[in-house]
């Protein structure tokens, strides 16, 4: 078993079809199915259950897959922190940040960290709080930038860097919690539980997955937008939401179980000095 073999094998298993795994790893399919007979005859058993459309993982086969993953990512972080020791502040930070919080952390955190570190460069991951965290839980990112609520877990670290007002978009004045029952509203749908507990009777005109979504539609006159201030701030009709006792919190999070570079450790450190 060697880690030309594993690298195969998981590749297999997520692609779903030898063919497939083949094309992505820009081999032929015979001597990928070699490679995996042989690992099979090494461990002496069947690894996947080879169907008409995809393939699926045996029990063995099943642990052998997350070992496989553990043993991947363990080289490639050893190839990422060898190189980031010779090259000091460079390479490429993998950074997950909530579609709301584009403009914020770019303007608040990047902006300024790029005027120190010119040769580090950047993947963005964009998503929901939830999406962002998945993928840093799968070693795609090593940092996500994301809003509270989610979920608390032992193997990941938060850092809360700020709280925010929820304001309302599109009205000509502040807005009370009681007003609010009474106008048409469009709200993210991870906050609508929230609202639903502060209001009596709210009526919602459009909840979306996107609070630039309800922004927009607000500018169109639809309705009542309701937002954190770091996207609403930036609307001419945006107001503080009267006697609203709710607040949305900006977290940092990084996972216990991934390597972080040179150049994100230097990010996180910029970010807690702010």
């Amino acid at each position: 078993m060697n880690l030309k073999q594993l690298q195969i094998y998981k590749t297999v298993v997520e692609q779903g079809t030898m063919s497939q795994a083949a094309k992505t790893l820009h081999m032929s399919q015979p001597p990928l199915s070699l490679q995996i007979k042989q690992l099979e005859e090494e461990v002496g058993a069947p690894l996947l259950i080879r169907g008409p459309r995809h393939v699926e993982c045996t029990e063995l086969g099943d642990l052998l897959y997350h070992r496989a993953c553990t043993i991947c990512d363990l080289v490639q972080n050893t190839k990422q922190e060898l190189f980031d020791q010779q090259h000091g502040k460079t390479g490429t930070i993998h950074l997950g940040i909530v579609s709301s919080l584009q403009d914020y952390v770019l303007d608040t955190w990047l902006h300024p960290f790029i005027q120190i570190y010119p040769k580090i460069h950047y993947e963005i991951f964009e998503g929901n709080t939830y999406t962002c965290l998945d993928a840093l839980r799968h070693h795609i990112i090593e940092i996500a930038v994301v809003r509270s609520p989610f979920p608390n877990d032992s193997n990941i670290e938060i850092i809360q860097t700020a709280t925010e007002n929820f304001y309302s978009i599109g009205s000509t004045r502040p807005l009370s919690i009681q007003e609010l029952n009474h106008i048409p509203l469009l709200v993210y749908r991870r906050w609508k539980e929230f609202f639903d507990q502060i209001l009596d009777t709210p009526h919602y005109f459009c909840v979306s997955d996107d609070a630039r979504t309800c922004i927009e539609w607000a500018r169109h006159g639809y309705g009542i937008a309701l937002a954190p201030a770091s996207i609403a701030k930036k609307e001419a009709n945006a107001y503080p939401i009267q006697d609203l006792d709710m607040r949305s919190n900006i977290c940092i999070v990084t996972s216990k179980n991934t390597y972080i570079s040179t150049s994100a450790h230097a990010l996180l450190e910029h970010i807690k000095n702010q």
